[in-house]
């Protein structure tokens, strides 16, 4: 087993507790959440979508090695907009719901993608690919979990296109991300812990936004 699988087993154990523990998960899980909750979840979604391509052409600017630059240049291919989606879920729902939304992203997500851009990308660009991993396996794995337990509080598979399209499309992105972390980690085993401080803190990141969408209401 290569390092990259060890860390989406930290991923799977990070998400597991997660839905034991965290509030907004809870309520996914028992079909309690609220509407209102789910719409707040997809604009902060939206926000963080929007910076990606931003992200990546960043870390492609300070990327000097060719195997990084080619897999960031991928990615950026097929990343483009995909706050889109969010935007037309959020549509879709504030027509079903008597709800207001607040236009304002949570602190956490804001500090989450200052975090991306300034910790992670303008320090070193080889930090980028475990964040990367991250957030593309939790969408695979925690996806289709996420729309049969929505649709349970009546909310339709349409209106979650961004969580569908994403479980669907970063399937083949986390063969990808793997894929360049072993070779990376094989020539440098010294990045382990870096690597592994990088998915911790972005799954901490995921809760504690979590965390805010529940405060808000």
């Amino acid at each position: 087993m290569g390092f990259a699988k060890e860390l989406c087993s930290l991923i799977d154990a990070r998400f597991a507790l997660g839905k034991a523990v965290n509030p907004f998960l809870v309520k996914v899980d028992s079909a309690t959440v609220k509407i209102g909750e789910v719409i707040r979840y997809l604009f902060a979604t939206k926000y963080l979508l929007s910076h990606t391509p931003i992200h990546l052409r960043l870390a492609i600017d300070r990327a000097e090695d060719q195997e990084l630059s080619a897999y960031l240049i991928k990615h950026l291919g097929e990343e483009v907009g995909h706050d889109q989606w969010a935007q037309s879920d959020i549509n879709m729902l504030l027509k079903i719901a008597n709800f207001v939304l607040k236009k304002q992203v949570s602190r956490k997500m804001l500090e989450h993608v200052s975090w991306i851009e300034n910790e992670l990308i303008r320090r070193d660009p080889w930090l980028y690919p475990p964040y990367i991993l991250s957030a593309e396996y939790i969408a695979v794995a925690g996806g289709p979990w996420f729309i049969d337990r929505l649709n349970a509080v009546g909310i339709p598979v349409k209106a979650l296109s961004v969580v569908r399209n994403h479980a669907e499309l970063d399937q083949l992105h986390i063969q990808q991300d793997c894929r360049i972390i072993d070779r990376f980690i094989e020539k440098n085993p010294d990045w382990k812990e870096r690597y592994t401080q990088v998915v911790e803190r972005a799954m901490e990141n995921y809760l504690l936004f979590l965390d805010d969408i529940v405060a808000a209401g």
